[in-house]
């Protein structure tokens, strides 16, 4: 099961952020103001580029591709997005 391999960053940011309104896209700001419960100051992407990268490839060891439904959205942030494969499942 994928929620026993995910901390707490991981999960809040899959059911609360994207799983909950997918194709929204959610800035890299308001990713940081959900997991941590604090303005960002500085650079924060490759905070949370490392973060969405560990949860894709736990989301991968679960299910082959599973990761690829978070989709980057250039310099702005991330989204939700099921693949066609995934929705036909």
């Amino acid at each position: 099961e994928i929620a026993q391999c995910l901390v707490g960053s991981e999960m809040c940011i899959r059911d609360s952020l994207l799983a909950a309104t997918p194709m929204r896209v959610y800035t890299f700001e308001q990713i940081y103001q959900l997991v941590w419960k604090d303005y960002p100051v500085g650079d924060i992407k490759n905070i949370i580029w490392c973060l969405v990268k560990r949860l894709r490839k736990k989301l991968n060891v679960v299910e082959d591709g599973a990761g690829n439904c978070i989709v980057s959205v250039r310099d702005i942030g991330y989204k939700f997005e099921l693949n066609k494969e995934n929705e036909q499942q």
